[in-house]
């Protein structure tokens, strides 16, 4: 829950996610929860909760990121993760109302179009808060897109949240071409994932070597 002390903060931001470091596996999310630590340490307040469906292993929360974790019923299947967007608004209602009583929020991020946009669209129109969502690939390029009424209906919903969202975050120009190509007044933007330079970084001698052929 949001410490008193954050109260005061300039920019309250909550993130649904289904990806996020946990006991289970540290790394999983770690390109969304690595970025909201640094966010936090520029003075924006950070709320987090990470989604699981019920079929998945109960997780907990991971030391380093804390996030609260909401497990919510999703059929399965591709009709599921398509419908699963209803059922997690209605899993996420209460706990997000408690959150922004406490402090409000200003926008809420969600990754990923389904399961997670989906839930947002209906939040942010319940409690009249702007929405945004990060499309990282597997969104526009899974191929249970290609044919059947469930692949429709996925890409149906997918492209509403698309559509309903202030803005659409791309992490690369292929993903942003294949999201434009799917909405009619969709809103895109590119922020490419970023890397500790103190990690890795470049073999600028392998690209000098590569200009000199």
């Amino acid at each position: 829950m949001i410490p008193r002390t954050d109260v005061t903060a300039k920019l309250h931001v909550l993130t649904l996610t289904p990806f996020y470091p946990s006991d289970h596996n540290e790394t999983n999310g770690c390109f969304i929860a690595e970025p909201l630590k640094e966010l936090q340490l520029r003075g924006v307040l950070s709320s987090v909760i990470a989604v699981d469906s019920i079929f998945q292993s109960k997780r907990r929360e991971n030391q380093t990121f804390p996030a609260d974790r909401v497990r919510y019923l999703r059929p399965p299947g591709n009709f599921g993760l398509s419908s699963g967007g209803r059922l997690l608004a209605v899993s996420l209602r209460r706990k997000v109302r408690e959150i922004h009583r406490q402090c409000p929020i200003h926008v809420i991020h969600a990754h990923a179009a389904l399961p997670c946009g989906f839930a947002a669209k209906i939040l942010s129109r319940e409690l009249d808060i702007p929405f945004v969502v990060t499309i990282h690939g597997l969104d526009v390029f899974h191929s249970c897109y290609e044919s059947g009424a469930a692949a429709r209906w996925r890409k149906q919903a997918s492209i509403s949240v698309y559509e309903s969202a202030r803005k659409v975050i791309c992490i690369s120009d292929k993903v942003r071409l294949a999201v434009n190509e799917m909405g009619r007044s969709v809103v895109t933007a590119v922020v490419y994932n970023g890397s500790d330079t103190k990690l890795f970084a470049a073999d600028l001698r392998k690209s000098r070597q590569k200009k000199r052929l």
